[in-house]
């Protein structure tokens, strides 16, 4: 396969625009075309370890899917980069790589079902087939009587039996069927409203419009490899689904009225949202992984503005890692450990910055809507923009004060601290103020209770002991 460019980097008014939240199209299309290359380099090493390590039906079938991929990449090259994109290639491919080159270094077998895992290639390629109307003849995983075709949907096959493998075969058109030996055959058109025919399980899409711009993501739940981002709620009625459409739809209109910009980003970049388990009386929560560009997992929020706080914070992860994917901020982590004023342990210098930026957009979310018509939102969003416009000041002292920062890295933080430095400055309620330094002093207080050894004199370990640089 081809990665379609030879070299991706940011110029400086992109990385600046970055820095501040200030998002076009067009950046978040140079993020995307970095993804794509880099699944296909994934994909390509991964082949290549295959083959090389002598896996028998890994190697056929990651050959045949390579090939298929190749040929509807030249036929319908959009089509096959968007779905080198889906997030759940992204951590497939890595999860693979991983496996093959740790059995490669120790010199032992490749963990049990790794062969099979592997063979989620040809899941990918046979999408990509059959959305083209290519010829397609391959074998796919199955897993639980369950083929899976990724973003599409999940096949189930008639007589499911203990069979790890099943043939699909199309002659192109959208027209296939998938057999295991000795069943009968289980046949679909796609294109055809295939969510009539038996076993056929169309992945659901949220799509939700608000003045004059959409959004359409898929509703990851049953989705095996993205399952992998947390305890997924798999079993999800129709009356759960159309809750998360509804809270989609809330979301989408406080997100396109307060910022478009942060909006288009979100319409670019996000592909899948993956339900989150959530016992009772347990937080809300949410992840998102640098290898799955576009997936955001997440406990439905309890309210719109909560679910926007959210998609903002963890989208901000996903833009973070791909930009590091082109260019480096910093120098890799060592062993020292730093005060982050959003956790109650140490840690790794890459997570403070990551903290950094997250909150960097959830504070300037929070001070936008400090404007709202409403009396309850502002005073939500007065309190929430004076305690994070702190805790983003503290976290960006501390990343600049550690000299790990490349040359391109303190371009981007020295923007985001000047920024920062202007929001100090913004008046808010005495009050909110007030719980901002109190709740700030508190955690520090708690932190280095809990985090530095008794009678060890402040700033002896790389990690904060009393306040972080530049602390008001």
């Amino acid at each position: 396969m081809t990665r379609g460019r030879n070299f991706h980097g940011l110029a400086e008014g992109d990385l600046l625009a970055l820095a501040n939240v200030r998002y076009t199209s067009e950046i978040i299309d140079q993020l995307t075309s970095a993804q794509f290359s880099r699944n296909a380099l994934l994909l390509e090493a991964l082949r290549r370890g295959v083959v090389a390590a002598g896996y028998v039906t890994a190697s056929g079938v990651i050959e045949a899917a390579t090939a298929l991929l190749s040929q509807a990449q030249a036929d319908q090259p959009q089509l096959v980069r968007q779905l080198l994109v889906l997030p759940q290639f992204g951590l497939w491919a890595a999860d693979c790589l991983i496996s093959v080159q740790t059995a490669a270094t120790s010199g032992q077998s490749l963990e049990p079902g790794t062969e099979h895992e592997i063979g989620y290639a040809a899941a990918f390629a046979a999408t990509a087939g059959l959305l083209t109307g290519s010829p397609v003849d391959c074998l796919l995983p199955v897993r639980d009587g369950i083929a899976y075709l990724p973003a599409l949907a999940q096949v189930r096959l008639d007589d499911p039996t203990s069979s790890e493998w099943a043939r699909l075969r199309s002659e192109g058109g959208g027209a296939a069927q998938l057999t295991v030996p000795g069943r009968r055959p289980t046949l679909f058109q796609l294109g055809n409203a295939p969510e009539r025919t038996a076993g056929w399980i169309s992945v659901p899409r949220l799509q939700v419009r608000s003045r004059g711009l959409g959004l359409s993501v898929a509703l990851g739940h049953s989705d095996p490899i993205l399952s992998r981002l947390g305890p997924v709620s798999s079993a999800l009625s129709p009356e759960s689904i159309e809750a998360w459409h509804r809270g989609v739809g809330q979301v989408w209109q406080v997100l396109t009225g307060d910022d478009h910009r942060f909006a288009r980003a979100l319409a670019a970049g996000l592909t899948a949202l993956v339900p989150l388990q959530q016992p009772a009386g347990a937080p809300p929560t949410s992840a998102a992984s640098g290898w799955a560009w576009g997936a955001i997992a997440l406990t439905l929020p309890p309210d719109p503005l909560t679910f926007a706080e959210t998609l903002i914070h963890e989208f901000q992860h996903l833009v973070l890692a791909a930009v590091e994917d082109i260019v480096p901020l910093a120098r890799e982590d060592d062993k020292d450990l730093f005060y982050s004023p959003w956790r109650d342990d140490p840690r790794p210098f890459s997570s403070v910055l990551q903290g950094a930026y997250a909150f960097f957009a959830v504070a300037d979310f929070w001070r936008k809507q400090g404007h709202a018509r409403s009396p309850a939102v502002r005073r939500r969003a007065e309190d929430n923009f004076a305690r994070q416009r702190r805790n983003v000041s503290d976290a960006l002292a501390i990343v600049a004060e550690a000299d790990r920062l490349s040359e391109t890295g303190q371009i981007f933080v020295r923007s985001m601290k000047e920024r920062s430095a202007e929001w100090l400055a913004d008046p808010v309620p005495a009050s909110a103020e007030r719980l901002a330094r109190q709740s700030s002093h508190e955690h520090r207080h708690r932190w280095r209770l809990a985090n530095t050894t008794p009678g060890q004199p402040p700033g002896e370990d790389s990690a904060i002991a009393e306040e972080p640089p530049g602390a008001t």
